[in-house]
């Protein structure tokens, strides 16, 4: 008896945009629009390397994030997971004032800002060099078609729609099936 193992997401994900890709090619090859197909496959693949930068990104993100803090007790932490409940002083609600409270909240946001370096940390999976580098190959995509005169706005913005339509394909194969 052998086991079949479920391909990944990513490989799943790759064989759908090689499908929809290949597709794409033979229909405008067929129907001769080459100049059609020079934009969709530009925008799709630069689509595709903003998503993958986009992707690697911020893998490393999570990867290099750091641990959660475990103060907090597993029942606390499934039971309170934001810490909106405070059982310190039950009582102390009914006796504070509304100056009392906003002082208070001001003060827990102070000391709930995020520090210069974990902002710096996050804003590395936004502005990565590879997303940037993806963002610069679609613009230089544009500017190349545009220069020479072969930029078709319909056939690039259909290129770049494979990226969500492979997403959804994902989906769609995702679903559970009732």
């Amino acid at each position: 008896m052998t086991m079949t193992t479920k391909p990944s997401p990513l490989r799943r994900f790759m064989g759908n945009y090689l499908i929809l890709t290949g597709g794409l090619i033979a229909i405008l090859g067929a129907a001769g629009e080459w100049i059609g197909l020079l934009n969709a496959l530009a925008a799709s693949l630069g689509a595709l390397a903003v998503a993958g930068g986009s992707f690697i990104g911020y893998r490393n993100l999570v990867k290099n994030a750091p641990p959660p803090p475990e103060d907090r007790d597993l029942l606390d932490r499934i039971d309170d997971p934001h810490e909106l409940y405070d059982e310190s002083d039950p009582g102390h609600d009914e006796q504070r004032t509304t100056e009392a409270i906003l002082k208070e909240e001001k003060a827990r946001l102070k000391a709930t800002k995020v520090p210069l370096n974990e902002r710096m940390r996050l804003l590395s999976g936004t502005f990565s060099p590879l997303r940037i580098l993806g963002y610069l190959l679609l613009v230089v995509a544009f500017f190349t078609l545009e220069g020479f005169g072969l930029f078709l706005p319909l056939f690039f913005i259909g290129g770049i729609l494979i990226l969500p339509l492979t997403a959804m394909m994902l989906l769609w194969q995702n679903r559970k099936v009732s």
